[in-house]
């Protein structure tokens, strides 16, 4: 734990290289301890720092392994934001060559079984969005619909009006000037 502790550290610092070291020596450690949850999670983390590097080819491949490690060990929550992940990074028409809809959809749920709302309406903004880019805006704004409401939920002020400017952004691009400034002069009062 103190080692991935580093290596958040060390992210902060922008430090990649310690970091991807302190989290490849945890990795090897837990490994060594017959740890495999902490091997799946060190797998994880290392994911999403070659993400943060813009190496994402990298971090797509350790996700897909992660992923199948997580699944291995039961670790539902990492298994769930490795789909999060992968959703997120697969957009347009690769995401939807690969089976999007039905990934988003065991995601949410996946999320909604553990009690992780703030999770779940996540993924249902990036299916909104991965919607929007492929020109279905009905879909797209159902669904940016019901994560607001999520996230109103939850108490959450930024996340709600994050999404009013996403609407406004896919309104505006369908011409829809109006509905588009009002969502981001809504947006405007918070962010």
């Amino acid at each position: 734990m103190v080692l991935s502790n580093m290596a958040v550290c060390l992210i902060s610092l922008n430090d990649f290289a310690r970091a991807l070291s302190s989290y490849r020596q945890a990795r090897k450690v837990c490994e060594k301890a017959g740890m495999p949850l902490l091997v799946a999670q060190a797998d994880y983390n290392v994911a999403y720092l070659y993400y943060l590097r813009g190496e994402y080819g990298s971090a797509i491949e350790r996700l897909y392994a992660a992923r199948r490690a997580c699944e291995a060990t039961g670790d539902a929550y990492h298994f769930a934001l490795c789909h999060l992940d992968l959703f997120r990074r697969l957009s347009g028409a690769e995401s939807e060559r690969r089976g999007a809809d039905d990934r988003a959809t065991k995601v949410f749920c996946a999320f909604e079984a553990q009690g992780m709302r703030y999770e779940a309406a996540k993924t249902l903004a990036n299916e909104a969005t991965a919607y929007g880019q492929q020109g279905k805006t009905v879909q797209a704004l159902e669904l940016f619909a019901r994560a607001r409401e999520m996230f109103a939920k939850e108490a959450n002020r930024v996340w709600p009006r994050l999404l009013d400017l996403y609407q406004a952004l896919l309104l505006f691009h369908e011409g829809r000037h109006f509905e588009a400034r009002r969502l981001c002069v809504a947006a405007a009062g918070i962010l």
